[in-house]
């Protein structure tokens, strides 16, 4: 872009001056500088050495392929950062039953969680509000495996557009019970449990409070939440390049 741009630093952020010279730039391997918050052209290579007294170690130089130089080029202008493999992500969740609701959030990495003997849950954050006819009650930020144990199992399946609950060989003795919570201990109010141990066949949530208790039967499996999307997404479709 500043060799299109002819050092005139305005029309760099502009992605049309990119696509114009874009079969020119990336015709043949180039070194593209890094630093200071993202690509710097090649005029300010020279300012840069003569500043370090010609020392490189103070520049980092990033070697690229031809076909990767200008979608680089594209991510530094527009300030993208590449999503992480294992970076959480958000879903919503609204449970409605009997008087009661739970509403918010839940983050975790997109995977296939089994649940046994009081594994940890896989959850990075919780955010979960639980109403009462209407009136909030409290909002909890914890969950428990403790009524998670024996031959027990509990699921999680978290996709790019559900979170979804599921048990397996539960009962009486075995239970399966997901806990979400505020302090430990299996008998702490307020608290919401959905599992098998027992109960309500095939399953069951329920929420515990001061004054009284909210209890549904639930088929497994069941949807807990649904994926909330990214702001934007870009991929090389997007800007045009082939896979």
């Amino acid at each position: 872009m500043a060799v299109g741009a002819k050092r005139d630093l305005a029309p760099r952020c502009g992605l049309l001056v990119a696509g114009r010279i874009g079969a020119k730039v990336t015709s043949s391997k180039r070194v593209l500088v890094t630093g200071a918050g993202g690509f710097i052209g090649r005029w300010s290579v020279a300012p840069l050495l003569a500043k370090s007294r010609g020392s490189v170690r103070e520049i980092t130089i990033m070697k690229t392929f031809r076909r990767f130089a200008f979608l680089m080029i594209v991510t530094a202008t527009l300030g993208l950062v590449a999503p992480s493999a294992t970076m959480a992500d958000l879903y919503f969740v609204h449970r409605a039953w009997s008087d009661a609701t739970l509403t918010g959030t839940i983050e975790l990495p997109m995977g296939n969680y089994t649940i046994m003997n009081q594994t940890p849950a896989p959850f990075t954050a919780i955010n979960l509000t639980l109403s009462v006819n209407g009136s909030p009650i409290v909002l909890f930020t914890n969950a428990s495996t403790q009524l998670v144990g024996g031959s027990g199992q509990f699921f999680i399946n978290a996709t790019s557009t559900t979170l979804t609950f599921s048990t397996a060989h539960a009962n009486g003795s075995n239970p399966a019970d997901l806990m979400f919570v505020n302090t430990g201990g299996v008998n702490v109010v307020p608290r919401y449990a959905i599992g098998t141990d027992g109960g309500l066949s095939p399953g069951f949530e329920n929420a515990s409070y001061s004054g009284g208790t909210s209890l549904a039967g639930v088929t497994f499996p069941t949807v807990f939440g649904t994926l909330i999307p990214e702001p934007s997404t870009v991929t090389s479709k997007h800007l045009g390049l082939s896979p």
